[in-house]
């Protein structure tokens, strides 16, 4: 355990001297723009295909143990630490945690971020997007799932939507798996079993 969380230490420290490297800021608040919205699926054939083999433009978000991944969770602390009034008691949780912020920063939590909001507790997953795109390709391991088919409505993906664009957009499309249609789908086109979880393959609506 005690090597685990030393290369953990590394990684972040790594991520960051790559990010001063290449001279990446995050964006000012009043460039980040937040709200919900809604999605529905989107059926392939394989990947990058939809049924009729036609090839379609969809947007891999990337997690956990990439920069963009990191950077998405940056924004996304920003955002409820210095924007809404209204939300307290923000807590980063992930291994991605600035270790300033939170040095004993975990995997394997089941979500990334959690906060109050006029005292109900929210858990956030956050996944991030290099450029802003509409289809997107979300990851999701089987601990995710569990935690947000346990926590219903109390549980929350917020999509960092074009990390690296100026004005960055934090789309909540709530608990996806809290409802049957996912039980339903589960072994449909929209949803794909991978050794760690599923894919999934979703069109925000605006």
């Amino acid at each position: 355990l005690g090597e685990l969380d030393e290369l953990l230490k590394r990684y972040k420290s790594y991520i960051s001297k790559k990010e001063d490297e290449e001279g990446i800021d995050l964006p000012d608040i009043s460039n980040i723009t937040f709200r919900t919205v809604n999605t529905k699926k989107v059926e392939i054939k394989e990947a990058g295909k939809d049924p009729t083999g036609t090839k379609i433009d969809i947007q891999k978000t990337e997690k956990s143990r990439s920069q963009t991944g990191l950077l998405a969770e940056k924004i996304v602390y920003k955002y409820l630490t210095e924007q809404d009034k209204s939300i307290t008691d923000v807590k980063w949780v992930s291994e991605n945690a600035d270790p300033i912020i939170n040095p004993n920063g975990r995997a394997g939590l089941g979500y990334d971020i959690n906060y109050k909001l006029y005292g109900i507790p929210y858990f956030v997953e956050v996944k991030g997007t290099k450029t802003f795109g509409k289809k997107l390709q979300l990851t999701f391991s089987k601990n995710e799932i569990k935690f947000a088919q346990r926590h219903h409505e109390m549980y929350q993906i917020f999509i960092c939507n074009g990390v690296k664009e100026k004005r960055p957009r934090i789309q909540n499309i709530g608990n996806i798996f809290d409802n049957s249609d996912f039980n339903k789908r589960i072994e449909g086109k929209c949803y794909i079993a991978i050794p760690s979880g599923f894919e999934v393959y979703l069109e925000i609506i605006d």
